[in-house]
């Protein structure tokens, strides 16, 4: 499953961003952080761009401030005053509820992409519009953190495991003993319709209890439950380190990206199930990530053109391949010949952090390692553009065969590209060496017998 997925940088009404950076590189951290953690249950996310917009200058000024006696936050109220930051730093109170529709009804949203919203603040960590939906907030110092997996996971059909709500729920009883019958809150084996509807994460209420966490430590990088909590029919829950650091449990001290097979399962079936996510899906499928997202192929060397970028998160693979593709193969193109393992000519990492090298090398097709297993033919995009070399050598085996008895002749741009060159040699063995703008050569060995 391929989601596009499409950023909107929230700014305030006169157009600051509270004194941060808002780039395309921060964005593409972001994708490759979502890439590497969903990847494993089989969703993909493709980066298509990203816009900006200004916060309107009539907001409400609503504050989420703690009363003066108790101490308890809640939201004050300013009659006649505007939000100076408006959606650009946005609130716990009528910023949340209210920016949705905005959002939607001011063309800040694709109709076919998960639309990620970027303020330069908030006063909470991320936001989904709901569980299940194709929109999402996450404040820019948030897009490289566990946030942003928490929410996204939200966004794509997953609760807390803690409740199908904000609140605490008592319902998910302990047992992952299956029993006969339909599931209902009521039985001894109710975790498939209860509390997050994932049979393999905790039924645990919650981890945090005001804000602290007294029922679970840490030591060695593992963490332990040492609660004597009980369900409803009076079982002791049964917690273990993956319970704890799962994202989407309410133990923010210990969060990782852990997500679950279960939580997996229930992404993907809400994906197919849920209308804004499926128009959300690339009608191109996984053909949509053997394209790159910035840059255009050049089959004319000597026009100079912004080369051709990938999206950082996956483990590319350039293979060289044969033959003639002045431009990339059709992804359906599965007749050309490429080397195997013995082949490789570039990898480079998901965890890649110079975004400008991630780029297809000319004479090269490309395998997203990612993706391999899936795929019959893995190598795809076959890009071997002849083109205009800048100069090279001619290489001629006095003896007929290959040995060290030989004659170079270098070529300029104009010798080594001449249409007739093999015509106009005489009967011999050659090796024709050509060097191209791209920094990439090329040997063709010929014998020639006769005219």
């Amino acid at each position: 499953m391929v989601l596009n997925v499409f950023y909107w940088q929230v700014k305030a009404p006169d157009g600051s961003y509270g004194g941060l950076t808002f780039n395309e590189e921060k964005l593409l951290e972001n994708i490759a952080y979502l890439n590497i953690v969903f990847n494993e249950f089989n969703i993909f996310f493709k980066y298509q761009g990203y816009s900006s917009f200004d916060s309107p200058t009539n907001l409400p000024l609503v504050q989420y401030e703690p009363h003066p006696v108790t101490g308890a936050y809640r939201c004050v109220q300013y009659p006649g005053q505007f939000d100076p930051n408006g959606y650009g730093n946005i609130g716990r109170c009528s910023d949340i509820t209210s920016f949705w529709g905005y959002a939607e009804n001011n063309n800040h949203k694709m109709a076919n992409a998960m639309n990620i919203y970027v303020p330069y603040g908030s006063e909470f960590g991320g936001a989904a519009k709901s569980v299940g939906s194709d929109m999402l907030i996450l404040k820019v110092n948030k897009l490289n953190e566990f946030t942003s997996i928490h929410e996204m996971g939200h966004a794509l059909g997953l609760y807390h495991t803690r409740s199908t709500h904000n609140g605490v729920s008592n319902k998910e009883h302990t047992t992952r003993v299956a029993t006969p019958g339909p599931c209902h809150p009521n039985n001894e084996y109710n975790a498939p319709c209860a509390d997050d509807n994932v049979v393999d994460t905790a039924a645990n209420t919650q981890f945090s209890h005001g804000g602290t966490y007294p029922w679970i430590s840490e030591s060695n990088g593992i963490w332990t439950y040492t609660g004597s909590e009980t369900d409803e029919i009076n079982i002791e829950y049964e917690i273990d380190h993956l319970d704890i650091i799962n994202v989407m449990s309410d133990a923010y001290i210990a969060w990782k990206n852990q997500l679950t097979p279960g939580q997996g399962h229930r992404m993907r079936r809400t994906i197919i199930s849920d209308i804004d996510l499926t128009n959300s899906l690339n009608i191109d499928g996984i053909a949509a990530l053997f394209e790159p997202y910035a840059g255009i192929y050049n089959d004319n060397p000597a026009v100079d053109v912004p080369i051709p970028l990938f999206q950082p998160g996956f483990d590319y693979i350039f293979r060289p391949c044969c033959c003639d593709y002045p431009l990339p193969s059709d992804f359906d193109d599965v007749t050309f010949s490429y080397n195997g393992s013995n082949g490789v000519a570039t990898i480079i990492s998901k965890h890649e952090t110079d975004y400008s090298s991630i780029t297809h090398p000319n004479r090269n097709g490309l395998e997203i390692a990612q993706l391999s297993a899936y795929m019959n033919n893995p190598v795809r995009k076959c890009w071997n553009r002849k083109g205009f070399a800048l100069g090279g050598n001619l290489t001629r085996f006095n003896d007929g065969v290959f040995n060290w008895n030989v004659t170079i002749t270098p070529k300029d741009s104009t010798g080594i590209n001449n249409p007739t060159l093999v015509q106009d040699l005489p009967t011999g063995l050659y090796a024709i060496d050509k060097d191209y703008p791209d920094g990439s050569t090329s040997q063709t060995l010929i014998l020639k017998e006769n005219n």
